[in-house]
């Protein structure tokens, strides 16, 4: 039962950051603030994989925060508007992209945390 407390608690968590991160005066036709929220996320749950070995705080930062904070289900729409509106060049970039940052987003974070742990920070 903590555990389903937290991984609620961190997706409340994560969902509140990501409806504040749209209060950042970004507007444009290409959906950044979704791919900063999920380079943002990506980063997170690499770190967190890395330093944190309590599965109880794994659950709440990963599963949780990271889960109610990246977007997936928005960037998925955001791809399909844009292909929708026939920006299909803005489509493929904004998708192999998103892609690749939030993998490099992970790697960061993985590489990170491990310097952390071995004090080479």
């Amino acid at each position: 039962m903590v555990s389903v407390l937290l991984v609620g608690a961190g997706g409340f968590c994560g969902a509140v950051f990501r409806y504040l991160m749209y209060f950042i005066p970004l507007r444009h036709e290409f959906p950044i603030i979704t791919l900063v929220i999920n380079v943002l996320g990506s980063f997170v749950i690499g770190l967190a994989s890395e330093l944190l070995t309590d599965d109880l705080h794994r659950k709440f930062v990963m599963t949780g925060l990271c889960g109610g904070f990246t977007t997936f289900s928005a960037f998925s729409h955001e791809t399909f508007s844009l292909l929708d509106n026939r920006n299909y060049a803005l489509a493929g970039v904004y998708a192999v992209g998103s892609v690749l940052t939030c993998v490099f987003g992970t790697y960061l974070g993985i590489a990170v945390g491990k310097a952390i742990k071995t004090g080479n920070a």
